[in-house]
């Protein structure tokens, strides 16, 4: 028997179902959605997580990843609201646009990370190692940088204010990073 025989008298049953039809377009567009962001793309292959990506992800409990082996993954865009990545290896990740706001990334290891636009208002990046990582426009506004290793950083254009805390030494202008929040 071919599949059209099998098929044809299951859509007549249904046809003209409201509920079958939403239910198909929920799954077609599920799948589309699934496809285009890349989310079908993730892969968590035990101790090293290689590769991970979770764009777009909003993750919506606490997240804590305390020590946590996240070297290259793929978090663009990923909200991590108050997240608590202490320790946490970020070497090589993408953390493109991502919302780091209020996360605690204390002592985490973020060489060569891709932190372009992301957004880590009132971060601890206390101790956090941030040698050659991109903060191109990233706003650090209200951040606490004590402690931490800027070398080969790029800042260019990254937002700081009168609350951001700086390693001992270090010069956000020089770093061509912009101060905002004063008022002229």
């Amino acid at each position: 028997m071919n599949y059209a025989k099998q098929i044809v008298p299951m859509w007549r049953s249904h046809y003209g179902k409201k509920i079958w039809v939403r239910g198909a377009s929920l799954a077609v567009a599920y799948v589309v959605l699934f496809v285009t962001s890349g989310s079908w793309h993730v892969f968590l292959v035990g101790t090293p997580i290689l590769p991970v990506r979770v764009s777009d992800c909003v993750i919506q409990r606490k997240t804590v990843c305390h020590e946590a082996n996240l070297k290259q993954a793929q978090l663009a865009r990923a909200s991590l609201y108050r997240a608590k990545l202490i320790k946490a290896n970020l070497s090589g990740s993408n953390l493109w646009h991502a919302d780091l706001r209020n996360a605690n990334l204390t002592g985490a290891n973020l060489i060569g990370t891709a932190l372009w636009y992301t957004n880590l208002r009132s971060a601890s990046l206390i101790n956090a190692n941030l040698s050659g990582a991109n903060l191109i426009a990233a706003d650090l506004s209200g951040a606490d940088l004590s402690g931490a290793d800027l070398f080969g950083a790029s800042l260019h254009d990254a937002k700081y204010d009168a609350d951001t805390k700086w390693p001992y030494g270090f010069d956000p202008v020089l770093a061509r990073a912009w101060l905002v929040g004063l008022e002229k």
